[in-house]
């Protein structure tokens, strides 16, 4: 089997997978009388903006637009199809291998290049109309929105080996305010007239960003993070079958973390209780607020 081939037996897949869940949370009456009635209620709407501006975008800034389109850049990470038997089976087949994974990555890639169209395309009427951009800028937008998503996956990517979930944090937060500070400023070449470096600066971040990505996941290294990525895609899927299936009980999963004081505290009764686990909790907080109160 040639990796072209794998690759559309992988995205074959994956649509049945979806189409599976979308089935078992929407059945034909979801469909018929939510679904259906939604969709033309929202495509009334959409067109409604093309013949007249609602009165509730008097006095919104362009800010507004600009940070959705900024926000949907941020959506979304690298997807390989990877499985846990391809530990196994295609471990030994390297070209296989790395051909499934560029596929995937340029598949995904084109999906969510596709999310910054829809999004550029439900709020044209407001651009043109409203906050006057001409057909150059929003194209302008578009492309450097694109290629700004691009670069945020493959650099998600790399956070994702960062072991510390605190570090991890601070670093999304840093990227995430520069990358917005970068933005407008951008933003405010283009306003200016100035097309064309932001243009060069767009371009040349997705070629790099492309590369750059297509490299890392080519390694064979890389293979127990990608299949963990799978995983927690389809979990968070199968989440989302809990919440809009209200009929499905949902199981209760404990999930604990260690505290930021104390973090090396056992328990002090050994038989596991409701009353022991309320009399270890009162005295653990107790101790504490006597070392608190001593350190003051």
């Amino acid at each position: 089997m040639k990796s072209r081939q794998l690759f559309y037996h992988r995205v074959i897949r994956n649509w049945k997978f979806h189409s599976q869940v979308f089935h078992s949370v929407a059945d034909w009456t979801v469909v018929l009388y939510i679904l259906i009635p939604a969709i033309i209620f929202c495509a009334a709407i959409y067109l409604s903006w093309w013949k007249k501006l609602p009165e509730w975008l008097d006095n919104i800034p362009f800010i507004i637009p600009f940070f959705v389109l900024y926000l949907l850049s941020w959506t979304g990470n690298i997807r390989t199809f990877m499985v846990e038997a391809d530990k196994v089976f295609l471990v030994k087949k390297p070209d296989l291998l790395r051909g499934l994974k560029r596929r995937a990555y340029l598949y995904f890639l084109l999906q969510q290049i596709l999310v910054i169209c829809a999004g550029v395309s439900c709020l044209l009427p407001f651009l043109l109309y409203y906050y006057l951009l001409s057909w150059q800028e929003i194209i302008v937008l578009f492309v450097y929105f694109s290629s700004l998503q691009a670069c945020l996956l493959f650099l998600k990517y790399q956070i994702r080996k960062v072991v510390s979930t605190f570090r991890k944090s601070i670093i999304m937060l840093s990227l995430f305010l520069v990358f917005n500070w970068c933005s407008q400023w951008l933003y405010s070449i283009v306003d200016n007239g100035y097309h064309l470096p932001v243009y060069a600066i767009s371009f040349a971040m997705l070629i790099l960003s492309i590369i750059l990505s297509l490299k890392v996941i080519s390694k064979i290294g890389s293979l127990d993070i990608h299949i963990e990525m799978e995983q927690e895609r389809k979990s968070s899927v199968t989440q989302y079958i809990f919440m809009a299936s209200p009929q499905i009980e949902k199981p209760v999963v404990m999930r604990r973390k260690k505290p930021l004081l104390f973090r090396n505290s056992k328990r002090i009764f050994k038989k596991r209780s409701p009353i022991n686990g309320l009399i270890n909790y009162l005295l653990k907080l107790w101790f504490g607020i006597q070392v608190i109160y001593m350190a003051i």
